[in-house]
């Protein structure tokens, strides 16, 4: 593996990496802002199953 593939390799990680870290932080941020509405645990079974959801999204586009 020469520098090339290598520097390639690194940027399509950050890429995954950045995409899956945004949208987990927009679920954090859209879950959080109903929290007057629903108990904490139900609240945080949502975000959990949500992210996971997400995240697969992501990697089987």
């Amino acid at each position: 593996m020469d520098w090339m593939d290598k520097i390639l390799f690194d940027m399509f990680f950050l890429v995954i990496l950045f995409r899956t870290t945004t949208s987990l932080f927009r679920v954090l941020i859209k879950k959080l802002t109903q929290i007057s509405k629903q108990s904490k645990s139900d609240l945080v079974w949502q975000i959990v199953i949500t992210s996971e959801f997400e995240v697969n999204q992501l990697y089987f586009q």
